[in-house]
């Protein structure tokens, strides 16, 4: 429920979203430029745009820039008409990519140079990955395959975490369940042999109207010195 402050006919009022954001105040850099750019998208393409933004924001082991004019390629297909021209691949030079705001001002730029630096800077945030990349000399490129192998399944472990009603019950009714989830989720990926279990937790209101966000989780666990 909001929070009034103060009595009479002028009473300061507080609502939800804004005790999420003030709770929330050490959000990352990525969610501050998501929350400038996420009206880009319509609610349905929103969930996925924000995945291929934390990618953009750390990027995986093994990427390349193919890599990164694929991921601002897919945020212009996810996009609404005439927002995707606020994405650019190239805008100066061919290894400078960003995402400007209605303003034309920067919110999100990925820099690469020759010797594989992957530089993300991001209101006023700056971090630099040192990547190996395609045209670097006597390094064969290895194309990199998400999520599809054999022994690492995410889908799979989804649908062997359904066949238990009470842990389907709370995946399919996640208000208020999200926290509850954690161990048995955790147990779950210890038993498949995971190790150093994280979660990443996001708030997304889908309509600026929204008191509440959606809460997302995204599970984090080490296998053989890999995340997934």
């Amino acid at each position: 429920m909001p929070f009034h402050i103060g009595s009479g006919c002028l009473p300061a009022i507080i609502s939800n979203r804004r005790i999420y954001r003030i709770a929330w105040s050490d959000t990352p850099p990525e969610m501050s430029s998501w929350e400038k750019m996420k009206e880009f998208f319509c609610s349905t393409h929103q969930t996925e745009a924000l995945e291929c933004i934390w990618t953009i924001c750390h990027p995986p082991a093994g990427t390349t820039r193919e890599d990164v004019v694929s991921r601002f390629e897919l945020l212009r297909t996810l996009a609404y008409d005439g927002w995707e021209e606020n994405i650019h691949s190239g805008l100066h030079g061919e290894n400078y990519f960003c995402i400007l705001d209605e303003d034309s001002q920067e919110i999100l730029s990925v820099t690469l140079d020759d010797v594989g630096n992957y530089t993300v800077n991001c209101q006023g945030y700056s971090e630099t990955h040192h990547l190996t990349m395609a045209t670097e000399p006597g390094v064969e490129r290895t194309d990199i395959t998400y999520n599809l192998t054999s022994d690492i399944d995410a889908a799979a472990y989804l649908e062997e975490l359904k066949q238990n009603p009470i842990i389907n019950n709370k995946i399919m009714n996640p208000v208020g369940q999200c926290e509850s989830l954690m161990t048995p989720v955790s147990n779950f990926m210890n038993e498949k042999g995971f190790d150093n279990i994280r979660y990443r937790g996001i708030f997304i209101w889908d309509k600026p109207t929204e008191e509440i966000p959606t809460n997302h989780f995204a599970v984090v666990g080490n296998k053989e010195g890999k995340d997934y």
